[in-house]
């Protein structure tokens, strides 16, 4: 997967929103911001597939066979934004987002309020070297309350300086609109939901030394079926050149199969309040895990490679304001998996080996 589509492909996968009530109505209440929360999809990211994509208005009936294509499990879910490469970068932000598949990791930094989800930026880890952007300005991702007929417009960029001469600078322009209502009928059940209806142009230019080498510009359309099951229901993304309102034939396609709830909010306009964090993260050859949970038990910490190998194994009598140091020296660079357990309470942080 090229650079230019990564944050194209992350921005239509992680968009996480739930509906409440008859009205099919999306409140700043309804958006999952509860660190553990996890969004389980089968997605088709090459191919194509026949959807149904209905009709403007409602009711509609929408039903999502995820036996009909061949794909992968993805598993994507809110955690705590400073156990995160790079969310430092992004203070404002109250949901973070993440899907990591082996060595490679992608981590969507968004910040709600009452009137708007905002797409502030993104980290990837491509195995080797851990990088991101902050988009400018923010790009609206959901205009709230969200309702049948909503519809905004949103513009946003970044740069990727990939070396001393050469510099790419992507600019996105969606056209959003909620033009559908209906029932969707998937794995994870049947439910309500919204059609989003976005129609995208992505302009990427790339300098060479300062001076315009190429320029492409990618216009497609996509359409996000939102229910109350924890997440997108299905994504559908039309072909390329196809940007019609009524496509069938998809080239991403996506499906929520399972959703499970975790137990700690993200914090309002603040860093995630997690009670186990790591800190550096990223970090070097040390760093200390804090654990602020309250009589909780003895503390276990387990780091695992992406193979699932167990290179560091730490215990404590009590989690009570613990502090356990983590010695990570012989553990190569990379991204690891770091599972506390301490009495009911269980957790998994991404940890960051920096060379």
């Amino acid at each position: 997967m090229s650079i230019r589509k990564l944050p194209l492909t992350v921005f239509c996968c992680l968009l996480l929103c739930a509906v409440a009530g008859a009205q099919i109505t999306i409140t700043e209440n309804d958006i999952s911001r509860t660190i553990g929360d996890s969004f389980q999809y089968k997605t088709l990211t090459s191919g194509s597939a026949t959807v149904n994509v209905g009709s403007t208005g409602g009711p509609q009936v929408w039903t999502f066979d995820t036996a009909a294509f061949p794909g992968l499990v993805v598993v994507m879910e809110v955690v705590d934004k400073d156990s995160t490469p790079l969310g430092a970068r992004f203070p404002d932000a109250n949901i973070t987002i993440q899907q990591v598949y082996g060595p490679y990791g992608l981590w969507v930094y968004r910040t709600l309020d009452a009137d708007q989800m905002l797409d502030l930026g993104m980290a990837m880890s491509n195995g080797d070297t851990i990088f991101g952007f902050r988009y400018d300005p923010p790009g609206v991702n959901l205009d709230l309350p969200l309702t049948y007929g909503t519809q905004w417009q949103t513009t946003f960029g970044y740069t990727d300086t990939t070396s001393d001469t050469t510099r790419r600078v992507v600019l996105n322009n969606y056209d959003c609109r909620v033009d559908a209502w209906g029932t969707a009928t998937g794995p994870a059940g049947t439910c309500p939901c919204l059609r989003e209806n976005v129609f995208q142009t992505e302009i990427t230019t790339e300098y060479l030394r300062g001076v315009i080498a190429w320029a492409e510009t990618v216009l497609t359309r996509r359409f996000f079926w939102l229910g109350p099951a924890g997440g997108a229901v299905a994504m559908a993304h039309s072909m390329e050149g196809d940007t019609s309102s009524d496509f069938t034939v998809a080239d991403d396609y996506i499906v929520l199969v399972q959703t499970n709830r975790g137990g700690v909010q993200e914090s309002r306009g603040l860093p995630a309040a997690s009670p186990v964090r790591i800190r550096p993260n990223p970090c070097g050859p040390e760093a200390t895990l804090e654990c602020a949970l309250d009589n909780a038990g003895p503390l276990t910490v387990t780091v695992c490679d992406a193979a699932g190998r167990v290179v560091l194994r730490r215990f404590a009598s009590s989690s009570q304001g613990t502090v356990i140091p983590l010695d990570l020296r012989g553990v190569p660079a990379g991204v690891y998996l770091c599972s506390v357990n301490a009495g009911r309470w269980t957790g998994t942080l991404r940890l960051v080996r920096l060379p």
